[in-house]
């Protein structure tokens, strides 16, 4: 009578040496090896899931190891009759290009051992790996590290002087422009003025001439007895309004002149925020009566910015004394504060 093995035996037999392999692997690495079915929460049967920590084979006391790397088996049900799933893990002192290849040479080993346990023979073989390259790191590599960092470095600071550089340079245009228009703005400011000069020029010359033509003219005529001719008494209104016009004319000269003046003037300023500044006051955008306070353009000579200037006019009664009183001082102090607001919130 011939015996005939059923499925449910067949799983037996591969359960019974999944378990003995299990327990020679236990006995062999000792801490080194881990059964993970352990961390399971409920225990439920399944194949073997297992965690080898492997060094080089051989090492003598003293010796160092320098690479390592963790196995960690995956069996699928029919194992040993299919391969294990196969994963490195943690690898220490070991290039890229040597954990593919000792991937690579896992796989091709555990085809190769279908139908019978090969977790010790995977786990011998990268052993054996590990021995041939348990070799310490070359100093030319940490050389070559050092030098990766020293030329990263050098990169970034010439970047950062690139950019500074590009910052000086579009500093210096803008001041340049800035200059520009101020130089063309006086130019236009001296043509114009010159334009009128001359115009002033031609119109006293015309009136002079007039008043020759009426003299002559004048010279010519028999006197009238009813008084001055009319010749006369145009001549004179041309005369005074001649003497009005350059008196008036002298008089916006002198305004003129004034305001230059002033537009040229340098101040200093003291801020806590913006520390020393030098401002040229330049024209008056306007003034309050009320406020006793004037507004001017101003520019700043160190930055290029420009700014607002505040003027305050501060009078006191004349019937003060040497001495301040309490009341007077506190005026005082309230005054100096609301201009140090002012100037400390236009300034721009």
């Amino acid at each position: 009578m011939s015996s005939q093995h059923t499925p449910a035996d067949g799983t037996d037999d591969r359960t019974v040496q999944q378990d003995n392999e299990l327990e020679a692997l236990a006995s062999i690495f000792g801490d080194d090896f881990q059964d993970l079915r352990c961390k399971d929460p409920w225990k439920v049967k399944r194949p073997p899931e297992v965690h080898l920590c492997l060094r080089p084979n051989g090492l003598s006391t003293g010796e160092e190891c320098y690479v390592t790397v963790d196995l960690q088996v995956k069996c699928p049900p029919t194992y040993p009759d299919v391969p294990p799933e196969l994963e490195l893990k943690n690898a220490k002192g070991l290039s890229n290009e040597n954990l593919q290849n000792l991937q690579s040479e896992l796989t091709k080993l555990a085809a190769l051992r279908c139908g019978e346990v090969m977790i010790y023979e995977l786990a011998y073989h990268i052993q054996g790996f590990l021995s041939e390259h348990n070799k310490p790191p070359s100093s030319s590599f940490h050389e070559e590290m050092l030098k990766n960092q020293r030329r990263q470095q050098e990169k970034l600071a010439q970047e950062e002087q690139q950019r500074m550089d590009q910052r000086r340079k579009q500093e210096e245009e803008m001041e340049k422009q800035i200059m520009a228009e101020i130089q063309r703005r006086e130019e236009e400011k001296r043509e114009e003025k010159r334009r009128k000069e001359i115009a002033k020029q031609e119109r006293l010359e015309s009136m002079e001439q007039s008043v020759a033509a009426n003299s002559a003219l004048l010279a010519k005529s028999p006197p009238s007895p009813g008084g001055a001719p009319p010749e006369l008494t145009e001549a004179r209104k041309a005369i005074g309004n001649r003497r009005r016009t350059t008196s008036n004319t002298r008089h916006r000269r002198d305004t003129v002149n004034e305001d230059n003046h002033r537009s040229q003037e340098l101040l200093h300023f003291s801020s806590s925020t913006f520390g020393e500044l030098v401002v040229h006051r330049g024209k008056s955008l306007g003034a309050s009566e009320r406020l006793r306070r004037n507004v001017y353009y101003g520019f700043e000579a160190n930055s290029g910015d420009f700014a607002v200037i505040y003027e305050w006019s501060l009078r006191w009664n004349k019937k003060i004394g040497k001495f301040f009183t309490t009341q007077e001082k506190g005026r005082i102090e309230n005054c100096k504060k609301q201009a140090s607001r002012e100037g400390s919130r236009y300034y721009y």
